[in-house]
């Protein structure tokens, strides 16, 4: 009995995501709750799987404030048009290497916040060149879903995996990261038989992208300095953790700490920017 109630349960949540009935952190927390008020689990087995999330969670919030505060100095749409006068406005070889980046910035930051920084310059960089955006923003969409593979921190869904697979960081990267590689020269090769041979733009039209002035994109040197430096040790010591065995949690919220501090932000402007529909979402 209790099982078809919890298939019920679990058909009703999945029915509610799809739907978009209602929001999808709620669809989860009321599917748990509903499981507990029933009887289908016990509060100590809630209780359970909450504190064995809590690592989780706790890392999912340091990432969270890290990434937050390092999307605010524009170096990601600085990075993406030094990228595209590298590559000297030709538009092939633009959506390559934008792609990677992608795919290189979702290993370390979460897929949605690496579209949201990155698809704008894109569709901006499309339209200098006179140029459809689509096939620039699909592919990076992919890349960012392949980069999110290949590590640990690259999706929340990975340090669900990782948690029950009692596999750390290093682990998870040498099982993960040969398949993103090949993922992404999959996608890579598909992009040029697709859009290689059809991408042709003027050369009035690439001097328009060697105009662009990148300098006008950073904001606040001073703490884009300051969230690299701890963003590479907070890294470090993911890596480093066997030995120094601090666990991800610690390391992710104490870069996290110290970056708001040292970056003097108020905590409520911290707050208010979290993904809470994620941690709740999770929670559930």
């Amino acid at each position: 009995m209790f099982l078809i109630l919890a298939l019920c349960i679990f058909i009703a949540v999945f029915y509610c995501i799809i739907t978009e009935k209602i929001p999808t952190p709620w669809a989860t927390m009321l599917g748990g709750l509903t499981m507990s008020l029933l009887g289908i689990i016990s509060q100590e087995k809630v209780l359970e799987a909450i504190s064995e999330r809590l690592e989780i969670l706790l890392l999912l919030i340091g990432m969270m404030i890290i990434v937050l505060l390092i999307s605010e100095t524009g170096v990601f749409q600085w990075f993406a048009i030094k990228v595209a006068q590298l590559v000297h406005g030709e538009p092939f070889r633009l959506i390559i290497l934008l792609a990677i980046i992608t795919a290189a910035c979702s290993a370390f930051l979460d897929n949605v916040t690496t579209i949201l920084l990155m698809a704008p310059v894109s569709i901006l960089l499309a339209k200098q060149l006179q140029l459809d955006p689509f096939p620039f923003v699909i592919t990076e969409v992919m890349s960012a879903n392949i980069g999110g593979l290949a590590t640990l921190i690259g999706d929340p869904t990975q340090l669900i995996i990782g948690a029950e697979g009692h596999l750390n960081f290093n682990q998870f990267l040498m099982n993960t990261a040969p398949v993103s590689i090949l993922s992404m020269l999959s996608l890579l090769t598909t992009t040029y038989l697709f859009y290689g041979r059809k991408m042709k733009v003027s050369n009035e039209l690439k001097a328009r992208i060697m105009e662009l002035d990148s300098s006008r994109t950073l904001k606040e040197p001073s703490l884009l300095k300051l969230a690299g430096v701890i963003f590479s040790l907070v890294i470090l010591g993911f890596i480093l953790n066997n030995f120094i065995n601090k666990g991800l949690a610690v390391i992710s919220l104490s870069g996290a700490f110290y970056l708001v501090v040292l970056a003097k932000r108020k905590p409520k402007e911290i707050l208010e920017n979290l993904e809470w529909e994620t941690l709740f979402f999770f929670m559930g």
